[in-house]
This record gives structure tokens, C-alpha cells and sequence, in this order.
């Protein structure tokens, strides 16, 4: 009767842990996936997108890999501290699920590589025959209990190493994700405070940003790309451009700020001047719009906008200072140095990023 009730109390640890995990790993870290995921199965319905199918969505998965246990148990009888290993093929699902990564700078989603289905596919079959061996000879009696636990806590470990493994975790990825996920809910600044401070990007996060701020640009030009564009690092300037000059042929965005990002991206200082030179008469001009216009010595804007004009004419003459100071280094030392300061400035971007 003790046995039983010890048999019993690890089941049911082993459930709560496995169940646990999963919905934490399937909510939280895989949440923006999910997202995507569901969005492109039901192709962008309003019913797919709403926020409580992205709650159920974890739910029911999560319920699905606790029910695959019940006939695995059935069939290979592990017990007492192996009963963990009964949730080998729920894990090996779970990480499947989740397995996909981004395919380069589209919104497509391509399969592991060859070489993690391998790992992964070995590390189970080695498991699986690990404990049944284990589970095949004598054990004393002597403190139970503790071993039980012990052991069943080790495979469950293994287990959730074998889903984060197989499983994305891609950074930029789930961060390109999150960014689409507030695009497509008009969240448009929220959706560009995703990985402010962060210094790796790829393109699809470089083109989610992009997309948010010529959403901003299409109701309110210049809130987007002259508030926004050099805050972060743009990974392939000219695939950047690529991506911008697609846009440029859609009528959902403002054209004008189109062509102005692709002219600074471009470094042509001389179109992106003329291009900017009406916002001087509009009574706004942007930061970045602003630091190009000092970077020309553009005098409209200096007689217009002299407190504007001053302050960015201030941090480029600083700016200027320190690479002086720094002349005779080479040139991706000068770089370092100034990019804790400067790095989120057109001043750096112009001076420093080459194609």
C-alpha cells in the first residue's frame, strides 16, 4: 500500500513538473511564435489573432503532450525513478512544435538543422535504452525514496534540455515576432521599444521596424522614420533597401518618408537635404531629419529651428572632437570608441557604416 501511494505521489510530481514546463514554455517563451504560428494557419482571421486563442493555444498543447504519457506509460512500464522517461515523447513533441526558425528576412519558417534532428534524435534513443537497462537491474531498498525522486528529477531535467534544444530560441527571431505581433494590433511605438538597447539585429528585425515606423509615417510623416530609424543598428543596408523599395510601390505608406529613409540609408545627403527641407515649412522637423540638415549646414533650418538646429549641431561638433582626438587609429577603433556615445546618431551611422 506505501509502495503505491509513493508510485502515485511521483506520478503525479511528474505530471505537475512536465505540465508546468510546458504551458511556461509554450506562453512565455514561445508565446510570440505561437502568435505567428496561429496567425498563419487560419491565414490572418480576426478570430485567430484575438488574444485568448493565444492563451488556449498553450493549453490545449500542453494537455495534448500530458495525454501522450498515458499510452507510453502503458507500453514501456517505466517506474519508480525512472517514471520520468514516460514523458520522453511528450518533450521530443513538444520541441518539434517549436522547432522552426526564420527563414532569411522572410516570413517564412524553415525546419532545424540536419545536424539538431541528429543530436536530438540520438540523445532520446540513447535515453530511452539508458533506463531501460537501468530499469532491468536490482535495486536495493535501502532509502528509496530519496533515489526515486532524485532520479525522476534528473530525466525531467534531461527532458526539458531535449525540447530547449530542439526547440527555437533564436533572439532575433522571437524579437522580430514580438515587433509584428504589436504592427498587426496598430501598437506602432510599442512595437519599436522591442529591443531598444540591444546591439544584434538581423533583417526581418530590421524590416519589422521598418514596417512600424512607416505605419507611424502614414498617419502622422516623420513620427517614424525621422523619430526613429538610427535608434537601432540596420543589419545589410542593402537589403534594407530592398525591402524599403518594395514598400515604395504600396499605397498603404507615405512615399516621401519612403524616400527619404532610403536616401539617408544610402548616405546621398544632398537628395535626402531636398527631400527633407519641406518639413522646415510644415513647422516640425525631426531628430534624425534634423541631424541631416545639420550635417549639411542647412540654413533654413538654422534660421527656422535655431534651438533645434543648435542642440544636434552640438553633438556633432562633439562628435567631430573625439574622432579628431582619435586620429591616426584605425578606423574600427575610432568606431568602439564612439559608439557607446554616438551610436544611435546619424552623425555615427554616416561616418562609420559602410556597404
Amino acid at each position: 500500500m506505501e509502495k503505491k501511494s509513493c508510485d502515485k505521489c511521483i506520478r503525479w510530481i511528474c505530471g505537475a513538473l512536465f505540465a508546468a514546463f510546458a504551458f511556461c514554455w509554450l506562453c512565455f517563451f514561445q508565446g510570440n511564435y505561437l502568435y505567428a504560428l496561429v496567425q498563419g494557419l487560419f491565414h490572418h482571421k480576426d478570430w485567430a489573432v484575438s488574444g485568448w486563442l493565444h492563451v488556449v493555444a498553450p493549453i490545449v498543447l500542453t494537455v495534448l503532450t500530458i495525454l501522450i504519457e498515458m499510452p507510453v506509460a502503458r507500453l514501456f512500464r517505466f517506474k519508480d525513478g525512472l517514471y520520468a522517461c514516460n514523458y520522453l515523447p511528450s518533450a521530443f513533441l513538444l520541441g518539434v512544435v517549436t522547432c522552426f526558425d526564420g527563414l532569411y528576412c522572410t516570413h517564412e519558417l524553415s525546419v532545424p538543422s540536419f545536424s539538431v534532428w541528429i543530436v536530438s534524435v540520438t540523445f532520446s534513443v540513447a535515453l530511452f535504452f539508458i533506463c531501460r537497462i537501468v530499469s532491468a537491474v536490482p535495486k536495493s531498498g535501502y532509502n528509496v525514496r530519496p533515489r526515486i525522486l532524485a532520479g525522476n528529477l534528473l530525466i525531467m531535467s534531461l527532458l526539458f534540455c531535449l525540447t530547449a534544444y530542439l526547440g527555437n530560441t533564436d533572439e532575433n527571431l522571437h524579437r522580430s515576432l514580438m515587433i509584428n505581433r504589436y504592427v498587426s494590433r496598430g501598437q506602432y511605438e510599442k512595437a519599436l521599444r522591442v529591443g531598444m538597447f540591444e546591439e544584434e539585429a538581423d533583417c526581418a528585425v530590421v524590416n519589422a521596424r521598418l514596417e512600424a515606423m512607416l505605419r507611424l509615417d502614414a498617419s502622422d510623416p516623420g513620427s517614424g522614420i525621422g523619430e526613429y530609424l538610427f535608434n537601432y543598428p540596420i543589419y545589410r543596408e542593402d537589403l534594407a533597401l530592398d525591402y524599403l523599395h518594395v514598400c515604395l510601390g504600396s499605397t498603404e505608406y507615405d512615399s516621401h518618408s519612403i524616400q527619404i529613409a532610403m536616401a539617408m540609408i544610402s548616405r546621398n545627403l544632398q537628395k535626402a537635404d531636398s527631400l527633407i527641407t519641406p518639413y522646415i515649412y510644415k513647422g516640425q522637423v525631426p531628430k534624425y531629419y534634423m541631424q541631416l540638415l545639420a550635417l549639411t549646414g542647412n540654413s533654413q533650418a538654422q534660421s527656422s529651428f535655431p534651438q533645434e538646429y543648435a542642440a544636434q549641431k552640438q553633438i556633432l561638433d562633439s562628435f567631430t572632437a573625439q574622432l579628431e582626438s582619435l586620429s591616426g587609429k584605425p578606423e574600427k577603433y575610432r568606431a568602439n570608441s564612439t559608439y557607446i556615445e554616438y551610436h544611435n546618431t546619424y552623425y555615427w551611422y554616416y561616418t562609420f557604416r559602410r556597404q
